[in-house]
């Protein structure tokens, strides 16, 4: 690299490329305006030269908030791999979103040459993602899904493991969840195994997504101001799961037949990682408690309790 001169660009009258090297997306540039308004812009941006239009290598938010005529600007001597490097180096402290390091990666892989191992060894930590070679793939693999849900996925809403997932739907589909995931309030592991959930429901009873959150018992979720995602979650698991809600069924009635006051019911687990169930039991009393111990260890015992939750037993 090497610095020319010192300039002055015009907004008006100079032909000035500011998306051939930038990879920003979906960053509000609010703050950034209202800065520049009060003080002006006091940091250069750095432009090379190219056939009839000037490029901006590192500034772009800056170039386009600027509301005087005049923006300055240094004028550096470099190749495509310093341009990208010095973008990189320029924006590290900023730091960059998800499908921003997928763009660099892209940009770095594809354009320029590099090696997935390459990128991984020199670039990863630079751009903030854990290195790996499987990491980088699946960065660019999320640019194949639509700007909606990049934008999700920028905001920090849709981790990549999750955006990953709903590759398994069609683009559409993909949209309808991540709606229901804003209204529900899905993140991390939750929002996960909410969309394999969907996912198995869809292909065990051949409908799509849409067909499926249309249906009744989904609807009244959309009908109330602020839905419960516990409520949904559990009935997407009793859909799922339809004989965890027959068990339950069938012991609520065996206590109630043993004259046991207490409240039974079978919930998917908090982890996602864990096929299995959480039961949760309130009883108004220890004798109560002690009943319902009583009842379960004679199912037990009879081999009754493997029925009651259609299991086999090992």
């Amino acid at each position: 690299m090497e610095i020319i001169q010192l300039l002055k660009l015009s907004k008006k009258h100079d032909n000035v490329e500011d998306e051939t090297i930038s990879v920003s997306f979906g960053r509000s540039l609010d703050d950034l305006q209202k800065a520049i308004q009060t003080h002006g812009i006091l940091s250069p941006i750095l432009v090379r030269k190219a056939q009839n239009a000037w490029q901006i290598v590192s500034g772009q938010a800056r170039w386009r908030c600027a509301c005087q005529d005049f923006v300055p600007a240094i004028e550096i001597s470099c190749d495509d791999k310093e341009a990208l490097s010095i973008y990189i180096y320029e924006n590290q402290i900023r730091g960059f979103n998800p499908v921003e390091c997928a763009k660099i990666i892209y940009r770095l892989h594809y354009d320029l040459g590099f090696s997935l191992k390459e990128i991984s060894d020199s670039y990863a930590c630079l751009i903030g993602i854990p290195s790996g070679v499987k990491i980088l793939k699946d960065y660019l693999s999320i640019l194949d899904l639509s700007d909606i849900i990049l934008k999700r996925i920028a905001q920090g809403k849709l981790p990549v493991k999750n955006a990953i997932m709903l590759f398994s739907f069609s683009r559409e589909e993909s949209i309808i969840l991540m709606q229901w995931s804003d209204l529900l309030g899905w993140s991390g592991n939750k929002q996960r195994e909410s969309f394999q959930w969907i996912w198995e429901i869809c292909k065990k009873e051949g409908c799509s997504v849409s067909e499926l959150l249309s249906k009744k018992e989904f609807q009244v979720f959309m009908e109330k101001e602020k839905p419960n995602p516990e409520l949904f979650r559990q009935e997407l698991n009793r859909r799922k799961n339809p004989q965890l809600s027959s068990a339950q069924q069938a012991f609520e009635q065996i206590l109630k037949e043993q004259n046991v006051s207490s409240v039974f019911s079978i919930k998917p687990s908090n982890s996602y990682e864990k096929n299995n169930i959480h039961l949760e039991w309130d009883c108004n009393s220890l004798e109560d408690f002690q009943k319902g111990l009583d009842i379960l260890k004679k199912l037990q015992e009879s081999k009754a309790i493997e029925k009651l939750f259609q299991i086999t037993a090992p």
